[in-house]
């Protein structure tokens, strides 16, 4: 009996409240209370139960609080997850099923790294400067690349493992964008470099390994879990959008393979820590179709833009302009341009074509929140969504004799002589403007042919993405579950507004696609979805995960190192945290039912537990047991009392209570990593110094492949 008495100390609080109320009852029936050492096993039965009891309802009562993995599947646009039958996702779907489903806006401009750091930092581009892939910073005058690893491109900006290293919380990231940059002097527990290379098979299963070590070691010193934080990212499917455009059944086959390593992942870590972790799905952006008929070239006659005087930094999609003094200057001039320049600039530029708008860096529309950071070029030029932006549509006579070269002068040639003409990098028919495939409106995931009315979307021309962020297009997904989430499997959808807000959570059949409709689980059905389901920046995500991990980022409070925590752009307001959050986070007042949640409200009197029926529940739990326990003590001691036994008593009871007491591999130390390898069969694994490293020599031995942007 004393045996299993601690070997229940690994299972759950409710296996626990069942187990110790089995074991006293059988106790009690056999009459065993009476004899003194059974009293004793009726106190430590007591007492355990009371502990599992009150550990369990403070475990639901912590408001969430709980190891927290943040997945990126790069490009995965919102409406995918509809675009194919549930039966083909299944592992999304049980998912979102299990918790709760939204969408993101990305922030402006909508490409990978930055959109990867604002979901980190919590900051608009502008703030964290990673204001583009590939930049310009005239303070230091360099180029920013998407191999770029210096600490002075990163450190406008905090990571939330930066914070959370802060407050001592352990972190490990494999393939974040930015997270193998020393910033504030720290960086990731455990990083990877990046690689393409490595199978998806090998992220999953490392990321496994550290999801059940969250959930079975707590570090000594903090009594945190051990990692608490965790991030892994995917680079699809936002390479087959990229390749063969959003409505392709290569997409389709890429969300399915990305739906796979989700499902090996959950096999993996099993149903308990799976259960008691908080799972964060995300995407940095959505994805647009390309075509051959939308594609302005700006050095043509219509727009004439003279690029050897030009500077460009960008793509087809949002372009930097710079001024340059010719051909023989390479980068942008030291004088820069004016804002009279600028703005001249701009307005030639949005004339010359309907699909093309122009901003001196200091008008750019203040939704957008793109103008503060000398990253940022004197002129931004964007494409409306769908198009894309080239150089010449032809290297021909009269590109040759724009430029003065001669006749003879091939392609290569005109470009070893100005590498800098963004022009002649991005002539249309040598690669610049989309080839189109003929390709099929995809499968239902069964391998049954979609509707016709799909078939607008049969040829492949290739995707893109870095458009304006409020395009339905440009939306991502958003997925989690886990303690801190509801877990009715909501859609929520609307607009959020504090005043006449029209969101709401759907759920059951009003949450799913069309059931029975002939367009279930295809494009069309999935876009109606799109502009139903509600959107938030994700700026927002670093709060939700921040307040999943425990950390507060009041800016007037004051964390463990001493200093306030980072300003971020993306606040966790009191609706969202509604929608999101299950019952119980907080204290709440206000409507219920038909899918609406309660406001949050502080209470000054609130000692972090939960208000309302659960508050509510566990007093009378709490309650009830307490009467048991006394009781049980009564019985006990009066024996212990006349054989002289209390100091054996409170020495057997005491074990119970030490922390990790009755089994050692609840104190398992896992010491800090130096530099660690073969942590898997998969690449070399590197952790940081969180003191005084400057990040150079640190990321030898992994490939950096670049990723696509």
């Amino acid at each position: 009996m004393e045996e299993g008495i601690f070997f229940t100390a690994q299972i759950s609080g409710r296996e626990r409240l069942s187990t110790f109320a089995a074991m006293a009852g059988a106790m009690a029936r056999s009459g065993a209370a009476s004899r003194p050492l059974s009293s004793l096993l009726v106190v430590t039965a007591a007492l355990a139960l009371a502990a599992s009891v009150v550990g369990a309802a403070d475990a639901e009562e912590r408001d969430g609080v709980a190891p927290t993995l943040l997945i990126s599947f790069d490009g995965f646009r919102a409406s995918y997850l509809d675009a194919q039958p549930e039966s083909a996702l299944p592992n999304l779907n049980a998912l979102w099923r299990e918790g709760v489903r939204a969408s993101l806006y990305p922030r402006f401009i909508s490409k990978t790294f930055p959109n990867h750091y604002s979901i980190v930092t919590g900051l608009d581009e502008e703030h964290h400067g990673i204001v583009a892939n590939h930049m310009w910073d005239p303070n230091m005058k360099a180029e920013f690349t998407l191999r770029s690893k210096g600490t002075e491109w990163w450190n406008e900006g905090e990571p939330i493992w930066v914070t959370a290293s802060r407050a001592d919380v352990r972190t490990k990231t494999y393939f974040w964008p930015g997270d193998e940059v020393v910033v504030n002097n720290r960086r990731p527990d455990v990083f990877f470099p990046y690689d393409s290379k490595t199978t998806f098979e090998e992220r999953v299963d490392v990321v496994a390994t550290w999801m059940r070590d969250a959930n079975a070691k707590i570090d000594p010193n903090t009594r945190r879990p051990s990692p608490s934080f965790m991030a892994l990212y995917f680079e699809e499917p936002d390479a087959a959008g990229h390749a063969h455009g959003p409505y392709s059944a290569q997409v389709e086959a890429a969300v399915r393979r990305v739906d796979e390593a989700l499902g090996r992942l959950r096999d993996a870590v099993g149903d308990g820590p799976w259960n008691d972790t908080n799972v964060v799905v995300v995407a940095d952006h959505g994805m647009a179709p390309l075509s051959p008929t939308r594609v302005v070239n700006l050095g043509d006659d219509a727009c004439g833009m003279n690029f050897t005087s030009l500077f460009v930094t960008g793509d087809g999609i949002v372009a930097h302009l710079w001024r340059r003094s010719g051909p023989a200057e390479q980068n942008p001039a030291d004088d820069g341009m004016t804002i009279d320049e600028a703005r001249a600039t701009a307005r030639a530029v949005t004339a010359c074509h309907p699909n093309v708008t122009a901003w001196a860096r200091e008008d750019v529309p203040p939704r957008l929140r793109y103008s503060d950071n000398a990253r940022i070029g004197p002129v931004v030029v964007a494409a409306d969504v769908g198009y894309l932006m080239c150089g010449y549509a032809s290297f021909d006579s009269k590109v040759r004799r724009r430029l003065n070269l001669d006749e003879s002068s091939d392609l290569a040639t005109a470009r070893a002589s100005d590498p800098a003409n963004w022009a002649l990098a991005h002539v249309a028919d040598a690669g610049c403007a989309p080839a189109c495939v003929g390709g099929d409106a995809g499968t239902d995931g069964d391998g049954v042919e979609k509707e016709s009315d799909d078939s607008m979307y049969a040829d492949e021309c290739g995707g893109s993405h870095g458009y304006d962020n409020a395009a339905p297009e440009m939306r991502a997904v958003f997925l989690a579950r886990g303690p801190l989430f509801r877990s009715d499997g909501a859609r929520l959808v609307g607009e959020l507004g504090y005043e006449s807000s029209e969101a709401e959570a759907l759920v059951g059949d009003d949450a799913v696609t069309s059931v029975g409709s002939v367009h279930a689980g295809t494009t069309r059905d999935a876009e109606r979805w799109q502009a139903r389901t509600l959107a938030f920046d994700n700026t927002v995500v670093r709060s939700v995960v921040a307040t999943g991990l425990g950390l507060d980022l009041d800016p007037a409070s004051v964390m463990p190192d001493g200093a306030p925590p980072p300003r971020v752009d993306g606040r966790l307001d009191e609706e969202l945290v509604n929608l999101l959050f299950r019952d119980g986070v907080g204290v709440r007042s206000g409507p219920s039912g038909d899918g609406a949640r309660g406001a949050l409200t502080p209470d000054d009197d609130d000692d972090g537990g939960g208000g309302g029926r659960d508050g509510t529940a566990r007093v009378a739990v709490v309650g009830v047991v307490g009467a048991i326990v006394v009781g049980a003590i009564v019985v006990a001691a009066r024996g212990y009392v006349r054989r002289g036994d209390a100091n054996s008593a409170y020495a057997k009871l005491g074990s119970v209570f030490e922390p990790g007491g009755g089994d050692a591999e609840e104190t398992e130390i896992e010491m800090p990593e130096v530099r660690v390898e073969g942590e898997s069969a998969g690449p070399r694994v590197f952790a940081s110094l969180t003191e005084g490293d400057d990040g150079e020599g640190e990321t030898s031995g992994g490939g950096t492949a670049a990723r696509t942007s």
